[in-house]
């Protein structure tokens, strides 16, 4: 039986219970908007599960320190006699070990030369980190894009020097350099 007689309050209490249940009325697919709609989920989750995987590997790996205190930093020296820069080694040697720990690296590879000559070389940490490897002087370490900026300063210099001309060819400079072709 339908009741007509609605006082003015019931009537609006119907009208928004009728529009709340219209807002969340499940909204029926067909089969491909469903499955796009799916794999759009999974898409989503997975971007959540490595956003989330990677802000919990970079704090631990922050939270977990390679070393704790400076004495405890490994090394080793080349056998090259530092003379009488020693003090000046010494304190070198105490600024890298406390670089490493502050910074929390792996290893750090320090070499001074002088008339062409080493002076010092000495190499601090590990240079495989899960097997506890000692880095030495004569390792080598990946340096990445660091060598786009260590050349650009280096024809920086030699160009201020007059050392070299930036508006010849480089093959003036290195002949076996190929040449580009002519773009029209």
């Amino acid at each position: 039986m339908i009741r007509r007689d609605l006082s003015h309050e019931n009537a609006r209490r119907a009208v928004s219970y009728l529009l709340i249940a219209k807002c969340f009325t499940i909204v029926r697919l067909d089969r491909s908007h469903r499955r796009r709609l799916e794999i759009a989920a999974g898409v989503f989750l997975a971007v959540v599960v490595l956003i989330v995987g990677g802000a919990k590997l970079y704090f631990v790996s922050s939270f977990n320190p390679m070393f704790s205190d400076p004495a405890t930093v490994p090394s080793t020296a080349a056998s090259a006699d530092a003379g009488p820069r020693a003090g000046a080694v010494e304190e070198t040697r105490r600024l890298a070990r406390a670089l490493l720990v502050a910074e929390n690296l792996p290893s750090l590879s320090v070499a001074v030369a002088k008339d062409g000559s080493i002076v010092w070389a000495e190499a601090f940490g590990f240079a495989d980190v899960e097997r506890r490897v000692q880095a030495t002087p004569l390792a080598r370490f990946r340096t990445g894009s660091v060598s786009k900026t260590l050349t650009a300063a280096a024809v920086a210099l030699l160009h201020e020097r007059g050392r070299i001309d930036l508006d010849i060819p480089v093959q003036t400079y290195v002949p076996q350099y190929p040449r580009k072709p002519a773009y029209r």
